[in-house]
């Protein structure tokens, strides 16, 4: 007795993903991945396989749509949260992204047609990739604090530099969008 699940990613069964424009709008690529259906599944596999291993995978397919803004919004808030948790945890200070990061991560990471990889390469890039510069101007300017909000502004992020939720420096770093 078993359950065998076949799993892959079948390109011609998603024609609208040979769209790589940024313009495109996850919400609407969402919308089009739900007109997939078995007969296009069926499809796309003869281009791989032979009419008789088609057959043997039966008829039960999960078919499932691709990600929605929501969807994208909430995978980059839990990166964004894990990072600052563990920030935190390394270095005893809260740590805190303003909605303008989020705001760019989505911006410059999000290709529907790409899936969320392009995600993790963005808040690398516009964070992790920079936040030493932050962490190094405590111990230069031995300065006396508990948290760090971060945020966007033009091409710079912003660190303020918090004690007991009042602002006691302010340092920023440019930062190079995609």
């Amino acid at each position: 007795k078993a359950l065998i699940f076949v799993l892959g990613n079948l390109d011609e069964a998603y024609t609208m993903s040979d769209n790589f424009s940024a313009d495109i709008d996850a919400d609407e690529f969402n919308k089009l991945s739900h007109k997939i259906t078995v007969p296009k599944i069926k499809k796309a596999l003869q281009n791989r396989f032979r009419n008789e291993q088609i057959a043997r995978l039966g008829n039960i397919h999960i078919i499932y749509p691709a990600l929605d803004k929501i969807s994208y919004q909430t995978i980059i808030a839990n990166e964004l949260n894990k990072y600052a948790q563990s920030l935190s945890k390394t270095f005893n200070l809260k740590v805190v992204f303003d909605h303008s990061i989020h705001n760019l991560v989505y911006n410059e990471g999000v290709y529907p047609t790409q899936g969320v990889r392009p995600i993790f390469t963005s808040i690398h890039q516009v964070l992790k990739s920079k936040i030493s510069f932050f962490y190094s101007e405590i111990f230069l300017k031995t300065l006396d604090i508990d948290s760090l909000y971060f945020s966007i502004s033009g091409k710079n992020l912003i660190c303020d530099y918090q004690k007991e939720r009042t602002n006691v420096y302010k340092y920023q770093v440019k930062i190079t969008k995609t």
